[in-house]
């Protein structure tokens, strides 16, 4: 089940038109946990979306808040995989595969109608970021000082 964000006493709950967005934070600061919250809110309100994450572990978190039913979910780890998956609602790559990223920006029709999630920023290469940054449904997540 989703988690609640609260903010300034009051349910907050993200849509596309407050992105972009910038999630920064230490370690074990509970950043992590508020950026899958917000993708979690926007893939339930209907967003399609594009999943990059460092780490597998974010994939785990991201299926448990959403519930039980993932048939929207695909998981993409070529660009094989693309070509069938390309009609999902939320395509998440494999983790830490900032090639496969980049082909699959570079690939994907619609690429600009999707919320496209970097998790970990601090751990991929410049060049994701030169894909990601011109996006304006983009929510990029790490730690900024590393």
């Amino acid at each position: 089940m989703i988690d609640k964000i609260i903010l300034n006493g009051e349910d907050y709950q993200i849509s596309e038109g407050n992105l972009p967005a910038l999630v920064t934070y230490g370690e074990h600061m509970g950043g992590s946990h508020l950026s899958i919250t917000l993708i979690a809110q926007l893939f339930l309100s209907g967003s399609k979306i594009l999943f990059l994450t460092a780490y597998p572990m974010a994939k785990d978190k991201f299926l448990e808040q959403i519930g039980p039913d993932h048939s929207g979910v695909a998981f993409v780890n070529s660009i094989e995989e693309l070509k069938q998956a390309k009609d999902a609602q939320v395509i998440i790559l494999d983790s830490g595969n900032e090639a496969l990223f980049v082909e699959v920006a570079n690939t994907l029709p619609d690429l600009h109608e999707r919320v496209t999630l970097v998790k970990n920023m601090e751990e991929f290469k410049e060049e994701v970021f030169e894909v990601c940054l011109p996006l304006e449904k983009l929510l990029l997540s790490g730690n900024i000082d590393t």
